[in-house]
């Protein structure tokens, strides 16, 4: 045994403890134990159940080790020691029991430093027993092909199955690029009638000759020799490449699968970035809807067609009740349709959100408001009228007539209709003849006794002086009520430039009104819109928090991956240095 070869394959192990898990390390540690104590070389018989291996095997021990019948019956490994090797009978493949066929595979595969693959004739060119030979070949194992020939052949069928078995194995030794094993052969011998001439006595040395098993027996001598200081250490170097192998193998496959997560991950962030642009439409456009609604029912209050009944802010209570209801649902649609591939990448988009639902109510304080409007065409009668909060409206009613202040001393209503005071002219005054039908109406009676008083005292102008008389009042009163008329004007026009401010002083105080409950509207919607995009965005960032962890996650494992498959390419370079060593 080279110590120094040992020694560097355990170095190589304790590297390979990080890398591979700790059930395969235990078993290369205790192949390597077994190898280090035990320097034989370890041939296995191995090839399709019932070809002869048992027969073989009696017939290079020249005894009957090993019981065999017209029934198989090998149902496990059976070594033999034979000085410097030692060779196992095992049941091969195609055994009657899965048991049995995977106890000779493994040994086959693991630690046998040399598998002998005994097949009948015909069996030879079965695409089995080659799949298993590359297999074998893969692992580093070599393998000797031998063909038992428990049939009658002759020398022409020999040939052409040789041709056949020197193709395929052409092609195997073409097919791999990597190092693999090596394959002898084949031989071609027949092992019952080896055991028959070694175990007659005498000796039949000539069927022994003719059996071919001196031959087949030197070529095994022949390679024990050559590989028996080093045949463990290549098992253990051939064991630890292919466990690194596998690990390798495994890993580029994570990577692979990994990188297809990554993209799958990043859709996911590009997919979480449009919730976040449909979300803040879908808000902006609802705040739009509610700010057009209260804005219409604030003109409809303002202006006398709904009585204020602590309407409005109903239903700006209304409104931010819908649009928390409305939000909640439309943002729950939108998890649900990205929810599926969230989840395929570990992270549920609804939980998240469910365990923000109790800030969102808290943030909101709708609580203890009323969740509806009243019904504005059952307004009970004891509610408050337009005239009640705008008094202003008594101004309305006396813009039609003159001011009963102005008018009133004079008695307008007993006189003249207005309409004909405002046509009196120069010839009218001195019309006399009409005075008499003025008499009746005349409403001052000193005017009228003074003109009477006067004309009975000159006796015989009676009749003129009355007749002066009642014109002289007449006169002043028809120039009385044209100059309180033209004063009456005056302040009729006075009344209406002042109703007229009025009106535009009313007209601003509605604007101004209108203005408040919009701007009172605006604010309440606006503060529930930030109230609702800071809940969701929160939900959405912290699920796009959650998605870039996992791509951060991947990233990490990609890294630590490619690490290691570094590792095992510096250790695989270390086995190929000591295999050259060996060869050397």
């Amino acid at each position: 045994m080279n110590i120094s070869i040992y020694k560097n394959l355990e170095e190589i192990l304790m590297k390979v403890k990080k890398i591979i898990d700790k059930e395969k390390f235990d078993e290369l540690k205790g192949l390597f134990e077994q190898k280090a104590r035990e320097p034989q070389v370890k041939v296995l018989l191995y090839g399709p159940y019932n070809s002869g291996k048992t027969t073989l095997i009696n017939a290079l021990a020249g005894e009957e080790l090993f019981k065999v019948g017209p029934i198989p019956e090998t149902m496990e490994l059976q070594p033999k020691s034979f000085g410097e090797y030692e060779i196992i009978d095992s049941p091969g493949f195609n055994a009657p029991t899965p048991e049995a066929e995977e106890l000779s595979k493994k040994c086959a595969r693991w630690d046998a430093d040399l598998v002998i693959i005994v097949s009948s004739i015909p069996y030879l060119q079965d695409e089995k027993l080659w799949q298993e030979c590359e297999e074998l070949l893969l692992t580093g194992k070599d393998v000797f092909i031998v063909g038992n020939m428990k049939e009658e052949i002759n020398e022409q069928q020999i040939e052409d199955i040789k041709d056949n078995v020197y193709s395929k194995k052409a092609r195997i030794q073409t097919k791999f690029k990597k190092k693999t094993g090596e394959i002898y052969g084949p031989y071609f011998l027949n092992a019952l009638s080896a055991f028959n001439a070694r175990t007659s006595r005498p000796k039949k040395q000539a069927l022994e000759m003719k059996s071919g098993i001196q031959f087949f027996q030197r070529e095994i001598q022949n390679y024990v020799m050559e590989n028996k200081n080093l045949s463990g250490a290549i098992t253990i170097a051939n064991n630890i490449s292919h466990y690194l192998e596998d690990k390798k193998e495994e890993i580029i496959k994570e990577v692979t699968k990994n990188n297809e997560h990554g993209v799958t991950i990043r859709e996911a962030i590009k997919k979480v970035e449009g919730l976040k642009k449909d979300f803040e439409e879908f808000i902006d456009r609802m705040v739009d809807s509610s700010l057009k609604n209260l804005e219409i029912l604030a003109n409809k209050i303002v202006w006398g067609e709904l009585n204020d009944n602590d309407i409005f802010k109903n239903e700006i209570v209304k409104e931010i009740k819908n649009m928390g209801r409305k939000s909640n649902e439309h943002f729950n649609l939108l998890l649900q349709n990205v929810r599926y591939e969230l989840r395929t990448i570990g992270v549920d988009p609804l939980i998240i959100s469910h365990e923000f639902e109790k800030e969102l109510q808290e943030l909101l304080h709708v609580e203890d408001m009323p969740a509806e409007s009243p019904n504005v065409k059952n307004q009970s009668s004891t509610s408050k009228t337009n005239d009640d909060i705008y008094p202003q409206r008594e101004y309305y009613s006396n813009l039609s007539g003159p001011s009963p202040s102005i008018i009133g001393p004079i008695g307008i209503s007993s006189l003249l209709n207005l309409k004909l005071i405002e046509n009196v002219t120069e010839l009218e005054f001195k019309n006399a003849l009409t005075l008499n039908k003025v008499t009746s109406a005349v409403g001052n009676n000193t005017a009228k006794k003074l003109a009477i008083g006067g004309a009975k005292q000159s006796g015989k102008l009676l009749k003129i002086t009355k007749v002066a008389g009642y014109a002289l009042i007449a006169i002043t009163s028809i120039w009385d009520i044209k100059r309180n008329y033209e004063a009456m004007e005056m302040e009729r026009k006075r009344i209406e430039q002042e109703a007229k401010k009025q009106e535009k002083m009313i007209q601003k105080m509605r604007e101004l009104s209108e203005h408040r409950k919009k701007m009172e509207s605006k604010r309440r919607i606006e503060y529930v819109l930030l109230v609702i995009k800071r809940y969701y965005f929160e939900i959405l960032n912290q699920i796009e928090d959650k998605i870039r962890d996992k791509l951060s996650e991947l990233k990490n494992f990609s890294e630590d991956q490619q690490k290691l498959l570094k590792d095992i390419s510096d250790i695989e370079s270390e086995i190929q240095d000591i295999m050259d060593l060996i060869k050397r």
